[in-house]
């Protein structure tokens, strides 16, 4: 069970191996998808339990990478730099929205561009508080983590790209106008890492959601190092698994020269 800090609990679940593809095929997720579970095959309520037995049967063809439960409680089924199987059919797909227009003339599957959200309840369901706190905090913890941008062009319905299918998902009920609301009120970009724990503060953690995140960079490994202790000099600095980010005069940020150093002390220059 994972923590980010703001009161989300993220339980892993996965799909047995089945129904993702490994990686994005060079592409990064920029938007968030939301879905209602809706109804099982045999004409009952959909459930989490229930949705993640289906994510797992080979035969189903499809998986998401998130699912949140009527009480609050959130699985995750795919990681978020793989590629879930949710949004992948475009059929009257909302034009008005640039990457997905991109997607359409470039013949990219949107599956490869998204992340993708389950909600149980059908399209007509008032979502109960428990739930939409939950699915508030994982938009919250997407936003922050992934680099998706708050509103309605990267936040979407599964709707708005399955226009005929998939009509009412996520439907009527879902509380886009709260959601968006909310969402609105966040301010800056800092977050904790869910797996190391270090923060990343400004203006590191613009630098870092700007200029492709978790994907380029991956996760912190250090906390924010200031001053004196810094090295090389600079007015503070910070690790992470693919890059060493440094804080310059006028507050620049600047990449550290990892590679050419690891070079330099290969050759002996550097002791």
């Amino acid at each position: 069970m994972l923590q980010n800090g703001s009161n989300l609990d993220i339980t892993w679940k996965g799909t047995n191996g089945n129904n993702f593809w490994v990686g994005r095929d060079g592409k990064t997720a920029c938007a968030i998808v939301d879905h209602c579970m809706g109804r099982a095959r045999d004409g009952s309520r959909a459930t989490l339990e229930g949705t993640r037995g289906w994510f797992s049967n080979p035969k189903s063809e499809v998986s998401a990478h998130f699912g949140v439960a009527k009480d609050g409680r959130v699985w995750q089924f795919v990681d978020i730099q793989n590629t879930a199987w949710a949004n992948g059919i475009m059929e009257q797909p909302d034009a008005s929205i640039p990457w997905l227009a991109e997607c359409v003339s470039k013949k990219i599957n949107p599956n490869k561009r998204t992340i993708s959200i389950e909600h149980e309840g059908d399209s007509n369901d008032v979502m109960p508080e428990a739930q939409y706190q939950a699915t508030l905090a994982l938009h919250l913890f997407l936003i922050k983590t992934a680099g998706i941008k708050a509103d309605r062009q990267h936040i979407v319905g599964h709707s708005q790209i399955t226009g005929r299918q998939r009509a009412n998902c996520p439907g009527p009920g879902f509380p886009w106008q709260w959601l968006m609301r909310d969402l609105a009120k966040v301010r800056g970009l800092s977050f904790q890492d869910p797996v190391t724990n270090f923060t990343v503060a400004e203006p590191f953690a613009s630098f870092w959601h700007k200029n492709g995140g978790l994907a380029v960079f991956g996760r912190p490994i250090s906390e924010l190092i200031r001053g004196d202790k810094a090295f090389p000099e600079c007015q503070a600095l910070q690790w992470f698994e693919r890059a060493r980010f440094e804080l310059h005069a006028g507050g620049v940020v600047l990449l550290g020269l990892v590679g050419r150093e690891a070079k330099q002390i290969i050759e002996g220059k550097v002791n």
